[in-house]
């Protein structure tokens, strides 16, 4: 980076530098304010609440066609769709996704682009983290692995976690501690 660049604000450095669009994660108040402008659109919101539950009856009665976009591997499990009690938790936390979504994309119609890119981050973190394959009472892959390996899967997972606490600050390891060396390694 020359002098000049480093002079500049971070943004205008970035668009500098690359001669693209400077693009950065919104910070968490940003994010925030992005959902609740979201959530703030009171007619949508409302049917969309509406929409959500018809959709939420179609789902108890067994009547719902919500089903996962084509590719989506976190609900490839035979569970999925074979048991009633996981189909009924895949079902509402998709469709309870989409209305979201709709929500959010309804904003991106009338809001400034930042606030609704802002708001499409927030709701991506949100929907990614509720998803059901995240939580062991609610993953058929994950309690099929803890029954099969007699609960080892849930030991392990257990001391990887404390692993990552103590070495990397509660972020999960992705690499082999030591498998690179700065300067060496590259391949």
């Amino acid at each position: 980076m020359t002098s000049a660049e480093t002079s500049l604000p971070a943004a205008e450095a970035a668009e500098s530098v690359d001669g693209g669009e400077a693009v950065g994660i919104p910070s968490l108040w940003d994010a925030v304010s992005g959902m609740a402008t979201a959530l703030r659109q009171g007619t949508t919101v409302a049917q969309e609440a509406s929409r959500l539950g018809v959709e939420l009856t179609r789902i108890a009665w067994g009547l719902s066609d919500v089903a996962p976009a084509k590719g989506e591997r976190r609900f490839t499990d035979p569970a999925w769709t074979s048991n009633p009690v996981f189909r009924t938790i895949k079902q509402t936390y998709l469709a309870s996704a989409q209305a979201l979504d709709r929500i959010v994309a309804e904003l991106g119609e009338g809001a400034s682009g930042t606030k609704a890119e802002q708001a499409r981050f927030a709701a991506n973190i949100v929907t990614s983290a509720a998803a059901p394959t995240n939580f062991l009472v609610t993953n058929p892959a994950a309690l099929k692995r803890a029954f099969d390996t007699g609960g080892m899967s849930l030991v392990r997972g257990a001391r990887n976690f404390a692993r990552d606490v103590r070495r990397n600050g509660a972020m999960p390891s992705m690499i082999e501690p030591g498998a690179f060396e700065v300067g060496r390694t590259w391949r």
